[in-house]
Order: structure tokens, then C-alpha cells, then sequence
């Protein structure tokens, strides 16, 4: 069961998870919680054993730019407080918080002495535990080097794409260089040079935990391992190409013989067709190195299983022996893949263990770590029975309350370090464990952040799980018809609107409704309430390149025909409409394509529009080419014609 959160009740002890959806006010909502342990408020069973220094609440983010506005924010919420508790009748708007929070202080000696924490708190925020994970998991090394083993040498490596380059060429010459054939046609057929190596294995390499190193050499296991199979394929090639020729010439025959002597449906096996798979059945023949004939699927139709499917009802067709042949080599090439794929895999699994283990390697010869080297070790550290306990025992010390912001977007590996120190499960009174995050966005499984670890914590912490219950983003509407959306999905889907839960049992992630705050203006389009939410849907089915199309021009004449209509409008009580501007407007899409699709149809409609793509570099922009051709001047000034060329750049006027 989940819990609407009261801020100022919430227990600050034990391990609690706190699902925050999106607008529904969670930093706002750290920052309150912050403030009741500097004070040590709440009722008996509520308050933490003591009140707090910045210093001792760690809280953690995703980014270094979230931490930075998360200790502005809370600073700022300090001082404000502080303010208050001093002079209540001086503020400037009502803040229910802050109200009811003080009438906790009615006697004004603890009055004044809780300003007075609070002022200290705020002037310490530069002190404050606010971290990344990457940042904390290296200060935490170095602050117990000697319990972890850390060598205050070492310096942070940000980047490791270039020594990681270095390993995967280092692997191209040590472990690929020395193989022999049938061995090194494997490793071809899946690298086919270093750079391949890098896109294949990158998945493998960000493992958590990592893969373990290799014990032996490709060249010690490989050969004999692809052996095997190539033996077998072999055997069936020339098993086929006994038969093969006298096979072609009887189907052929038939296909290309008499009408009336052609048992053989025309239309679905034609003799120029026919041909053509025939011969790939040969070209597979003379080919060593491929597994499966081309058009494998068309070439099974030629099989003894398959050949009478496409008779017609006479004469009958007596069907070849060789035909029996296919279907005996169909069903061996469906093992040798199987085996070859296990096997392509295995090479996979060993170059990007390899790898792993030689980036080691480098970053220990250059004296270098980086951030998921520090989480690694910590982890180990801590999950080592003989040094773990000791070491999270000091960690509570220092930081007996713990928030965890962004919670959805850790990784198994950092999930496994703040149970190690905290252990949810165990609900400890005298220490606290805030999960703050929200599945929903759980969007970052490229950089390692694990929903099931969201889903463990959930039910380590059952019977301790709040929701902020109030979108301050959106209007009433939209909330309203989100909600119905996904409720209906939950109710209605067995596997609940995420698709996660088992038949049987309970939902592990069920859709958790939201109020909303609601805006004082109203969207409004010809005098009356506009739709929330929207669907268009097609009547007939779509292929991409048709969907992006005609999508495109439903959302570009929308757009336009909103900005055409001077009705189209935002109202707002006592205050005069404001009519529709295209900055009010934004298009989400999944990729450039569909980007691209839909800023030429607003073009076509003479609409302009600004595509905002984290995945774009600053290099590919107009201004960083026009940079570039006037640092080209600079650098060659008695070029006649750069120089020119720098002169007219619209950079310089």
C-alpha cells in the first residue's frame, strides 16, 4: 500500500521508498525533509534520534548540475526558514509549511534556538554531503584509504574512450593476429576490424558487475571449439553436392517441360525463380565460409516436406529422392547455427572480458582511475565480510540519514553499495534510508541504471512506500485525462499499464494517480475548454516512410491552423486572453528523422521551427563551422582568400 507523503509527518528513520512522478514537486519536497532533520522536528516515533549537520545527511543525484541546484535550493529553503522563525509577521506571502511547521515552536527560547540551527545550517551548505555517486564513491575511498586499499597517486580519469581504443587494439594484435584458419574466419565473420570490435563488445563492456578477466587465449580455446561445426558443415556441403546437379535438372525439368505434365503450381514456383535458388544452393556449396544459402526460406520450399504444398491436384508429383536430402541438411544447418551462434557469442563475451581487463591494465600503468572504477572497488570493499561491516559502520556514523534522489537511474552496482551500508530490509530506527525516484523515468539502462533494483528496494521496503500526491506542472485537465489513460490500462491489462507484473501476482510497479495544483490559466480554442489530450490514429495500415509523412502534415496543419485562429487562446480570470504564440508550442519526437519529417512540413506551411537534440555536438553546428573558418584566417592570415572568406562570415557582422 502506498501512502499520499505528508512532508511534515513523514518518520525520518528506517528505509522508505517515495515514488515523486514528474511535477509533483520533489525537490521542493527534499528540501522540507532536509529541514526537519537540521531541526530533529516531529513527534515522538516521527523525528530522528537527534537533530542534524549538513555535514551528516548525504544526498545523492544523478549530476554534478542536479547537485549544484539541489544545494542552492536547499540553502535558499534554510535561509528563508530562518527568516521566518525570527520574524513570522514580516513575510512576504503565506507558506503553509513554514506556518504549521512553526506552530511546533510556540515557546519562543526553542523558537529563537531553531532560527539559530537554521542560520548555522545554511551558512554550512558549502560543507553540506551533496554529491553524485561517481563524486561520493571517490571521496569516500580517499577519506578511508587505508580500510579500501586506494592509492592517493591515482588520478581521475574522466574520459577513458582513448585508453579504451588503445585496449581494443592491443586486443586486435595479440588475440586476433596469431589465430589460424578455421579459428580466425570466426573472428572475421564478427570483427572485421578493431572498430568493429568496439561496436560489438560495447554492451558487454559496461556489464554491472563487469565480466570476469579471461583465463585463457582465443588461440588456446577457439580453434578447437570452431573445428567442430565447420566439420559438420562441411560434411552436408558435400553431401548436397552429390546431389545437387541431378536434382536441379529433374525439378528444372519439370518446371520448364510441358504445362500439362507439370504437377507444379505456376504461379508460386516459377522456373526463373526456381533457378535462382538453385543456385544459391550451389554458390553455398562452393562457398566454405558460409553457413546458410542465400534466400534460405525460398530454398526450404524445394525440400520433400515442403515441395508437394505447391501441387496442383494432377497429375501427382513424385517427388525426388534428393528432395529428402534438403530436408536432412535443413534440419543439420538449424543445429550447426545454433552452435555457431553460442559460439560467436562465447568470442563476444571473451574479447569484451579481455578488453575490460586490459583497460585495467593501462589505467594501472598511468597511475589513473576512473568513476567506475571507484563504485567497483567501493563495492567490493563493502561487500567483503571482513572489512564491510566495519566500513559501513563508520559510514552510518558520518552520515546516519541518507537520501537518495533520481533513484530509478541506479545501477545494480550502486544499489548493492547503499544496501550494503543502510540494508533496507532491515528498517534500522536509528538510521534513515530515503529512495526518492520515479520508474516511470527510468530511461538511463544505456548507462547502467537497473529498474530492478527499483523493483528490489520496493519490496525490501513493503509497508514503506509514499507518493507525492500533487502535479504542480499541468493542468487539471491533462492530469485528469492521464489518469484515466493509465488507470484504465491497469485495470484492464493482467500485467497492469507497465506490463510488469506476473500472472497471479501482485503488481511490482502498479500506476500510482496523482491530484493536480491545476493553472490559473485555461487553454481555450473558440471560446470554449480545448481537449487535453488528443489521439489520431490511421484507418489503414502505414510503413514508416508513409507514417512519418502523413503524420507530419496532421501535426504541422494543427500547429498552423492553431496559429491562424485568433480564438485559439489562453484565458485567465480577471486578466485579458492571450492568443496562441509558436514559442508555446513544442514537438516531441523519438529521433532526428522524425525531427526532420516534421520541420519540412512546417516549412512547406512557411512556420519555423528550432530542433533542440541532446545528442547533437556543438562542432555540428553553422557557428562552430564559421568559427572554424575564421580560426583558419587567423592561423594563415596571408591567405588572399580565407581571409576574404573570414571578412563576410556572418559571425563577425
Amino acid at each position: 500500500m502506498t501512502t499520499i507523503l505528508d512532508p511534515l509527518h513523514l518518520p525520518l528513520h528506517g528505509s522508505r521508498l517515495i515514488e515523486a512522478s514528474a511535477g509533483t514537486g520533489k525537490t521542493w519536497t527534499i528540501a522540507a525533509l532536509y529541514l526537519r532533520l537540521i531541526l530533529g522536528h516531529g513527534a515522538e516515533g516521527e523525528r530522528f534520534a537527534h537533530p542534524l549537520l549538513p555535514e551528516n545527511i548525504l544526498v545523492m543525484t544523478f549530476t554534478r548540475a542536479a547537485t549544484q541546484e539541489l544545494k542552492e535550493r536547499i540553502r535558499d529553503r534554510l535561509q528563508s526558514a530562518a527568516r521566518y522563525f525570527r520574524s513570522p509577521d514580516h513575510a512576504t506571502q503565506p507558506d503553509p509549511f513554514l506556518e504549521t511547521l512553526l506552530a511546533d515552536y510556540s515557546n519562543p527560547k526553542a523558537r529563537a534556538q531553531a532560527a539559530h540551527q537554521l542560520a548555522l545550517a545554511a551558512d554550512a551548505m558549502d560543507d553540506s554531503a551533496i554529491f553524485t555517486i561517481d563524486a561520493w564513491c571517490q571521496r569516500t575511498l580517499r577519506e578511508h584509504a587505508f580500510a579500501t586499499g586506494s592509492d592517493f597517486r591515482e588520478t581521475l580519469l574522466l574520459d577513458e574512450t582513448d585508453l579504451r581504443d588503445d585496449a581494443v587494439r592491443d586486443f586486435w594484435r595479440q588475440e586476433v593476429y596469431p589465430l589460424s584458419e578455421p579459428a580466425l574466419s570466426e573472428v572475421l565473420q564478427l570483427f572485421s576490424c578493431p572498430d568493429k570490435v568496439r561496436q560489438e563488445t560495447e554492451a558487454l563492456c559496461k556489464l554491472d558487475p563487469p565480466l570476469p578477466a579471461p583465463k585463457s587465449a582465443l588461440a588456446d580455446w577457439l580453434p578447437a571449439a570452431a573445428t567442430a561445426p565447420r566439420q559438420q558443415l562441411a560434411t552436408l556441403k558435400a553431401q548436397w553436392a552429390a546431389e545437387h546437379d541431378a536434382f536441379a535438372e529433374w525439378l528444372l525439368g519439370i518446371l520448364q517441360g510441358p504445362k500439362s505434365s507439370n504437377p507444379l503450381n505456376s504461379k508460386s514456383m516459377k522456373a526463373e525463380n526456381v533457378a535462382t535458388h538453385l543456385a544459391a544452393l550451389r554458390e553455398w556449396v562452393d562457398d566454405p565460409t558460409a553457413l546458410c544459402p542465400a534466400y534460405l526460406d525460398k530454398c526450404q520450399r524445394l525440400s520433400a516436406s515442403k515441395l508437394p504444398g505447391y501441387c496442383k491436384n494432377k497429375p501427382p508429383l513424385v517427388v525426388h529422392p534428393a528432395a529428402e536430402v534438403l530436408d536432412t541438411l535443413f534440419s543439420a544447418l538449424e543445429t550447426i547455427a545454433r552452435q555457431f551462434t553460442q559460439l560467436h557469442g562465447e568470442i563476444r563475451t571473451h574479447a569484451a572480458a579481455w578488453i575490460n581487463a586490459r583497460l585495467s591494465q593501462l589505467k594501472a600503468q598511468s597511475g589513473q582511475v576512473s568513476f567506475t572504477d571507484y563504485q567497483q572497488r567501493l563495492a567490493g570493499v563493502l561487500h567483503d565480510k571482513t572489512q564491510g561491516p566495519a566500513l559501513a559502520a563508520r559510514l552510518r556514523q558520518k552520515y546516519p540519514a541518507a537520501l537518495i534522489d533520481e533513484f530509478q537511474d541506479t545501477s545494480a552496482l550502486q544499489y548493492q553499495i547503499f544496501d550494503d551500508i543502510y540494508h533496507a530490509a532491515d528498517n534500522n530506527p536509528d538510521a534513515l534510508l530515503l529512495l526518492i525516484g520515479d520508474p516511470k523515468q527510468s530511461i538511463y539502462a544505456f548507462r547502467g541504471a537497473d529498474i530492478d533494483s527499483y523493483l528490489q528496494a520496493r519490496r525490501l521496503t513493503e509497508g514503506r512506500h509514499y507518493a507525492l500526491g500533487t502535479n504542480y506542472r499541468s493542468s487539471h485537465a491533462l492530469v485528469s485525462a492521464l489518469n484515466a489513460l493509465y488507470a484504465a490500462a491497469e485495470h484492464d491489462d493482467p500485467q497492469g499499464a507497465f506490463a510488469y507484473a506476473a500472472p497471479g501476482a501482485d503488481n511490482p510497479l502498479p500506476y500510482q494517480p496523482v491530484q493536480a495544483h491545476g493553472h490559473q490559466k485555461a487553454w481555450q480554442i473558440n471560446g470554449k475548454s480545448a481537449p487535453a489530450l488528443t489521439f489520431w490514429g490511421a484507418r489503414e495500415t502505414l510503413n514508416k516512410s508513409d507514417y512519418l509523412e502523413r503524420c507530419a502534415a496532421q501535426a504541422a496543419e494543427c500547429i498552423a491552423g492553431l496559429l491562424n485562429n485568433p480564438e485559439a487562446e489562453f484565458a485567465q480570470e480577471g486578466e485579458p486572453t492571450r492568443r496562441l504564440e509558436a514559442k508555446d508550442i513544442a514537438i516531441l519526437v523519438r529521433d532526428r528523422h522524425e525531427a526532420a519529417s516534421i520541420r519540412q512540413a512546417l516549412h512547406r506551411r512557411q512556420l519555423r521551427s528550432v530542433f533542440l537534440s541532446a545528442r547533437d555536438s556543438v562542432y555540428a553546428s553553422e557557428e562552430a563551422r564559421e568559427l572554424l573558418l575564421w580560426l583558419e584566417a587567423v592561423a594563415d592570415p596571408e591567405d588572399a582568400r580565407r581571409l576574404r572568406v573570414a571578412l563576410a562570415l556572418p559571425l563577425l557582422g
